[in-house]
């Protein structure tokens, strides 16, 4: 997957958006029943499923900090 920085046109919030390859939809959609059901400081708060021309994100609350690619 790859995670983008967007905003919700609806809040004007800043949000991150993960995309998922076409291939690995069902973990999208096993990732979004669990983060729906958590609720943790440090987790982001799962916001919902955004589909567009570039394919299925899974839809977050965005938290800043530095990456994880090495």
């Amino acid at each position: 997957s790859v995670v983008y920085r967007g905003t919700d046109l609806r809040t004007n919030t800043k949000v991150a958006l993960k995309y998922f390859l076409p291939d690995n939809y069902v973990n999208l959609e096993n990732e979004a029943v669990i983060l729906g059901q958590l609720e943790h400081p440090r987790i982001p708060q799962y916001l919902g499923i955004h589909q567009d021309a570039t394919g299925v994100a899974l839809v977050q609350e965005l938290v800043v900090g530095r990456s994880l690619a090495s």
